[in-house]
């Protein structure tokens, strides 16, 4: 069975699903062009619009692969601007200091009670109370360490 030559646009428009406007759209993009009034070379004028549809998906896929990458892009850029000024700092350098200053003010609760008294009776009364403070902030921390979801930051 051989194809026709040509198709008429009520044809086309039936096939392609396109408006009349549409069809006239691609025509002027230079995709396909007629080959008489109402009448387009048959089976390229289909050929080109599937070219042309295939094209569009193409670019469309790189298109959007390319604005993830800006998206990411522009994130990272604004991540490093609020580091420069100091709105935000890496996790392990919070933790470094966290840990330190925890560090700094235990050594000095715990050389409290003999810097303030030699009465070993009142100084393992304060040794308790503080021994009792630490369990507690230690806690305080737990508790907070489980709501935000036990990562390394917490």
């Amino acid at each position: 069975m051989e194809l026709p030559s040509t198709i008429d646009t009520v044809m086309l428009r039936q096939i392609t699903g396109y408006s009349k406007a549409r069809l006239v759209d691609l025509e002027n993009e230079k995709v396909i062009a007629r080959s008489d009034v109402n009448t387009w070379p048959y089976p390229e004028t289909l050929t080109k619009i599937i070219a042309h549809l295939r094209e569009r998906v193409r670019k469309t896929a790189v298109s959007d692969d390319r604005t993830r990458w800006e998206a990411a892009r522009a994130t990272r850029e604004e991540l490093k601007t609020q580091r420069l000024s100091g709105e935000l700092c890496r996790v392990a350098d919070f933790n470094d200091l966290w840990v330190m200053l925890l560090g700094a003010v235990l050594t000095r609760l715990i050389a409290l009670p003999n810097r303030v008294t030699r009465d070993l009776a009142l100084r393992q009364t304060i040794e308790r109370e503080i021994d009792k403070l630490r369990h507690e902030v230690a806690d305080e921390f737990e508790k907070r360490r489980v709501e935000l979801g036990g990562g390394k930051a917490a």
